[in-house]
């Protein structure tokens, strides 16, 4: 969160019109959030703001924080599923390319963009 803060402060210092900021994570975002409440800068009239996750945080704060919705433990076993596999392929004398994964994502439109 206080890096969300942080991030904000050196985007405007930076690109002073930014209009919208997407973040890493919905805790990035919410720093991001209350940072821009502490200045009076109004989301997302101003700037709108999205996060990545679908936290608890995102669905609590206030206005409600428009996210990224991705299946984490799927993503988790499917790392491991292919971590194994790279494992099993070495202990054979094989080698393994390696692999790119696509995860089902979906925008969680809420209030914040």
């Amino acid at each position: 969160m206080a890096q969300g803060a942080e991030a904000l402060d050196a985007m405007l210092n930076r690109w002073p019109d930014v209009d919208a900021i997407v973040c890493v994570s919905d805790l990035s975002a919410f720093g991001v959030l209350a940072e821009c409440q502490r200045r009076g800068i109004d989301v997302p009239g101003r700037i709108a703001i999205a996060g990545f996750g679908d936290f608890e945080v995102a669905r609590c704060c206030h206005p409600q924080m428009t996210t990224i919705a991705v299946d984490c433990a799927g993503i988790g076993r499917r790392a491991a599923e292919v971590a194994l596999a790279a494992v099993e392929a070495r202990n054979r004398g094989e080698e393994r390319k390696p692999e790119t994964v696509r995860m089902e994502f979906h925008v969680v439109a809420r209030e914040t963009a």
